[in-house]
């Protein structure tokens, strides 16, 4: 098998003596791995599968020599939750490597070659397509997301010393999941098909247990009777929490509409108020 390996180097595969950083025919080097300003470690996330996941760059503050065992310590639990992964299993591998020339960051560049810093200007869609892949937009401090239109600036996305916030300027508008007429005797809502939903009545029913509970979302659910007959709640799962204990009641008109507005506070914990004849 050819090699690409001057026989310098062969010779120190092959060798057994110690080797030693400080001879002058070995400065090359340029030392001990943490002695150099350059040097990095490159951190490979990898799945139970061996799938990767992620690459980045460690703090220099999360791994150190230790000059007793000899050998470099990393820190591999704080660096895997500095880079967001605070539950599962994971493999993680290291590189330690030395810049000798340009950068491990991805730049952009413009046609001739040059690094780009300005804004990207582009005329007419951009599309991304990344299967089962996230897309980030970073700058050189914190993650930062801004999407305008001329000099209108309809949503930013900024995160600063672990703070995020989302602005907007204009109007959100959340769609209302239509559930049809109500399913007989049980009415489970699924929270996945939106925070807001309506449902026409169609026999008196139980509401039941919903499902994809995810604390933190709200909004509102429409109870409309039909304009020929009115129908009432049988039973409420213990999912349901109401002020002072009381359950919701709808109201008996025909053609009325009620308005749920719930919260999930937790799993097994949906807080709602009921307001009753909105319309008739």
């Amino acid at each position: 098998m050819s090699s690409k390996l001057n026989e310098t180097d062969k010779e120190l595969l092959i060798g057994n003596e110690p080797f030693d950083y400080n001879k002058v025919e070995n400065s090359y080097f340029g030392g001990y791995f943490g002695n150099n300003s350059e040097d990095y470690v490159e951190v490979m996330i990898h799945d139970t599968n061996d799938n990767l996941l992620e690459t980045a760059v460690a703090d220099s503050s999360d791994y150190y020599y230790d000059s007793q065992k000899g050998g470099m310590k990393l820190k591999t639990g704080t660096i895997l939750r500095k880079l967001g992964y605070d539950r599962g299993r994971f493999k993680v591998t290291y590189n330690f490597l030395r810049k000798l020339a340009g950068s491990y960051q991805t730049v952009v560049t413009d046609q001739t070659g040059n690094i780009f810093n300005g804004d990207v200007d582009i005329a007419g869609d951009l599309t991304f397509s990344s299967a089962a892949r996230d897309i980030k937009l970073l700058d050189n401090t914190a993650s930062a997301l801004d999407i305008t239109e001329a000099s209108n600036s309809y949503m930013s996305f900024t995160t600063s010393n672990g703070t995020e916030k989302i602005t907007t300027s204009k109007a959100t508008i959340g769609t209302i999941y239509d559930n049809g007429s109500s399913p007989g005797a049980s009415i489970a809502f699924d929270f996945a098909n939106g925070n807001n939903q309506k449902v026409t009545l169609s026999a008196n029913f139980a509401l039941a247990e919903p499902t994809n509970q995810v604390a933190g979302q709200s909004g509102s659910i429409f109870f409309i009777q039909p304009g020929g007959a009115n129908y009432s709640i049988s039973s409420i799962h213990a999912d349901w929490l109401w002020p002072g204990g009381t359950d919701g009641v709808l109201t008996a008109t025909n053609g009325a509409v009620d308005r749920l507005d719930y919260i999930i506070l937790a799993d097994n914990s949906v807080h709602a108020v009921m307001s009753q004849a909105m319309a008739a």
